[in-house]
């Protein structure tokens, strides 16, 4: 039962203003292969402003059959896991959530940032255990 750490973002910090934006973070494919459980780890470090919530979701994804260049996921289907930093949290903060099952071949990792200012300092993590 070996433990996997995977750094989606290394203590970084992010800037966005403006319209609301979906931003993919880290490599665009995670392989979780043999993975049964996994955990995703989000640390807020400091933040200078953010208006909105910061939505981090892990999703399913996999690469078309077609085009091994294309990178596809469902967004109806529902993120596998999902942490909201709202903007009344008080730095530094640590959060977790369990990867639901089923998790399929390949993750992601994608940033929703709603309209308005969002300076902060994050690191995302996902550590999965093999069977």
């Amino acid at each position: 039962m070996a433990g996997v750490v995977v750094e989606v973002l290394r203590r970084t910090r992010l800037n966005f203003s403006g319209a609301a934006q979906d931003v993919v973070l880290g490599p665009q494919l995670i392989d979780t292969t043999g993975w049964v459980t996994a955990v995703l780890q989000v640390i807020l470090y400091s933040r200078n402003a953010q208006a909105n919530n910061l939505l981090v979701e892990v999703q399913n994804a996999l690469i078309s059959p077609e085009d091994q260049t294309q990178v596809l996921y469902n967004p109806n289907y529902g993120p596998s896991a999902q942490i909201i930093v709202y903007p009344a949290d008080t730095p530094p903060l640590p959060y977790t959530m369990a990867v639901n099952a089923p998790i399929g071949r390949y993750l992601r990792v994608a940033l929703q940032v709603g309209a308005g200012a969002t300076d902060l300092q994050i690191g995302l993590s996902l550590i999965g255990r093999s069977a």
